[in-house]
């Protein structure tokens, strides 16, 4: 958690770490067996009074250790980028890949529903997709199936029907989907679930 704008960022990180306590006290934040919390703040002496605020009984835990929260300075990120840079040539350029705007997102593409005669019903792998889309830098993720399952990183099996298939859950740049609308997938690409990707509907 960082409040990288504002007057006074301390404080709003503070903000920031009361209403998430708040939403995981009430149910309302989900999570898992474990959870480990990073604020970033100016003075992580002014940081101190808001660990209290994280208790892992009321927060749903099974136990202490299961909640973890580390506050860390803004001037010892700053210090461990530079010295990793320093060390390792090329490492700003994947620091840049990863944290600016312009890197990976998690994006949503829709399979287009066949045109008119056209049959989709095909059986197509998983491994089949990830070898039709990464032509375009796509990396799948999940399928959303047509009575909304969603199956994360599919193991090795049983081809899926690519009618089935609703949308494809992925990491990619938007531009780089957009540059590849229009590309006529060449032979192989995917069978029918890759014709259905010409031009894909992208949600973030």
């Amino acid at each position: 958690l960082s409040e990288p704008e504002g007057l006074d960022r301390d404080a709003r990180t503070a903000m920031r770490l009361i209403r998430f306590a708040r939403a995981l006290e009430s149910g309302e934040l989900a999570h898992g067996a474990r959870l480990h919390v990073l604020a970033e703040f100016s003075s992580v002496a002014k940081g101190e009074h808001v660990r209290s605020l994280l208790d892992a009984g009321k927060c749903g835990f099974a136990g202490p250790d299961r909640l973890r929260l580390s506050l860390v300075s803004t001037e010892r990120i700053k210090n461990y980028f530079m010295v990793h840079s320093a060390f390792v040539p090329g490492v700003t350029t994947l620091y840049d890949e990863l944290l600016g705007e312009g890197g990976q997102d998690l994006v949503r593409v829709e399979a287009p529903p066949p045109g008119r005669g056209e049959r989709v019903n095909g059986p197509i792998a998983f491994e089949e997709l990830r070898a039709a889309l990464e032509p375009r830098g796509v990396i799948p993720m999940a399928l959303e199936l047509d009575d909304g399952a969603v199956l994360l990183n599919p193991e090795p099996g049983p081809a899926l029907a690519a009618a089935r298939i609703r949308a494809v859950y992925a990491l990619a740049r938007g531009r780089d989907l957009a540059a590849h609308g229009d590309r006529q997938p060449e032979e192989g690409e995917g069978r029918e679930a890759a014709r259905g990707e010409q031009a894909p509907r992208i949600s973030a």
